[in-house]
């Protein structure tokens, strides 16, 4: 897998209800993730402070993020993403996956819709030979 990927972008919201430190903790365990990340201050709805965690990241330790979801994932998110792929691609050729946050708390990795852990996998598309589905297939170990 080496090289296959070029970034990957982990991102999520904190709401004022949420220990943002301790989300960032479980985040960075689950994912494998050293750096630290850039956080925006936002207002949400009657002034309430929302805080857009993001990390990018390229190299070795974007390696690594895919590893872990490769790793974790649950069995059934393996086979709702191995049905729907396609659906979660963009126009770049870029992979989305949203993972319920909750979950991740608890160290699992479940593909989630509300309050979720957004990852966003953009591969070296010199590199990927044949669809695009089928080489995320692979990289995410989902071929069987």
């Amino acid at each position: 897998m080496k090289g296959l990927i070029q970034a990957v972008e982990v991102s999520y919201l904190a709401h004022p209800t949420e220990d943002p430190d301790r989300i960032e903790e479980r985040v960075k365990s689950c994912l494998g993730i050293q750096a630290a990340p850039s956080v925006t201050r936002l207002e949400g709805h009657y002034g309430y402070p929302i805080l857009m965690v993001k990390y990018h990241l390229t190299g070795e330790e974007a390696h690594g993020v895919v590893r872990q979801v490769a790793e974790k994932m649950s069995p059934e998110s393996k086979r709702n993403l191995r049905e729907d792929s396609s659906e979660n691609i963009d126009e770049h050729s870029a992979l989305y996956l949203r993972f319920d946050k909750q979950q991740i708390m608890r160290g699992k990795l479940v593909l989630g819709q509300a309050d979720s852990v957004r990852i966003r996998i953009k591969p070296r598309l010199f590199l990927v030979k044949g669809k695009i589905e089928e080489f995320y297939m692979g990289v995410l170990g989902l071929n069987g």
